[in-house]
C-alpha cells in the first residue's frame, strides 16, 4: 500500500493588516486614547498597551478595561466615538506605500493570486485603510472582526476562515501569515499555518518574504 506523503508547498499568504500593511499601530491607540479622553478617561499606558491591548479588537480592550474597573461608559457608544477619531486619522496619514504594494504584488504572483488581509478591525476600518494604502483590490479574500462572530484573535478562527475562503480548507501548512503580536501570532500557529513574526513594519520587503520562505524550506 503507498503512503502518500503530505503536502507541506505554501499555496497561500495571509497578511495582518495593522503594523504589516497599513503603518496603524500607534493610529489605533492614539483612536483609543482619544476616545477615553472624550469621556474622562485617562490614556493607555504605553508598556501597558503593549503587553496587554495590542492587536486586540475596540470590543475586546473595553471587556479588559471593565475586569480592572477602569471603564463603565456603553461600549457602543465608546467604539462609535473610537470609529469617528480613527476614520480621522487614516484620512489624515493613511497613504500607498510602494515597498507593500511590491510585496503584495510578488505575493500574488508566487501563490496565483491566493492571497487575504485576515485584520480584527471592523470591515469599515479596514476598507477605508486599504482603499487609500491602494490596496482593497490586491486580495482574493478580506477577513474583519465583523466576520468571525467574535472569535477575534488570539482565536484560531480568522486564519482558519480565510485559509477556508481562499480554497484550502483542512489542509495544515499550506497557508504562510505574516503577523506582528502574539494575539495575531497565537491565531496563527493554533490555525496550522506557517508564519512569519514581522518585527517592524519596514522589515515587508520582497525580499524579506524570499528569505523567509526559503527559511521555511518548502516549494511554493
Amino acid at each position: 500500500m503507498e503512503i502518500k506523503k503530505p503536502d507541506h508547498r505554501i499555496k497561500a499568504i495571509s497578511f495582518d493588516l495593522g503594523g504589516v500593511l497599513i503603518a496603524s499601530k500607534h493610529w489605533h491607540k492614539r483612536a483609543f486614547d482619544m476616545a477615553l479622553a472624550n469621556f474622562g478617561y485617562t490614556p493607555l499606558d504605553e508598556q501597558d498597551h503593549l503587553d496587554n491591548f495590542n492587536g486586540l479588537s475596540t470590543y475586546r480592550k473595553l471587556e479588559i478595561l471593565r475586569a480592572r474597573g477602569q471603564f463603565t461608559i456603553d461600549s457602543d457608544k465608546f467604539n462609535a466615538m473610537k470609529q469617528v477619531y480613527t476614520i480621522e486619522l487614516i484620512d489624515k496619514l493613511c497613504k500607498p506605500i510602494t515597498r507593500v504594494s511590491d510585496v503584495v504584488n510578488y505575493a500574488n504572483s508566487l501563490f496565483n493570486g491566493n492571497t487575504a488581509v485576515v485584520t480584527s478591525c471592523s470591515r469599515v476600518t479596514a476598507t477605508l485603510m486599504l482603499k487609500k494604502a491602494g490596496l482593497l483590490d490586491k486580495f482574493k479574500v478580506i477577513v474583519t472582526n465583523n466576520d468571525v462572530d467574535g472569535l477575534i484573535k488570539p482565536h484560531p478562527f480568522p486564519y482558519i476562515k480565510a485559509q477556508n475562503l481562499l480554497g484550502f480548507a483542512n489542509q495544515e501548512n499550506v497557508c504562510l501569515a505574516i503577523d506582528d503580536n502574539d494575539n495575531g501570532i497565537k491565531s496563527a500557529m493554533d490555525a496550522k499555518c506557517r508564519f512569519w513574526r514581522l518585527e517592524n513594519f519596514e522589515d515587508l520587503t520582497c525580499m524579506n518574504l524570499m528569505e523567509q520562505l526559503s527559511a521555511l524550506r518548502v516549494t511554493i
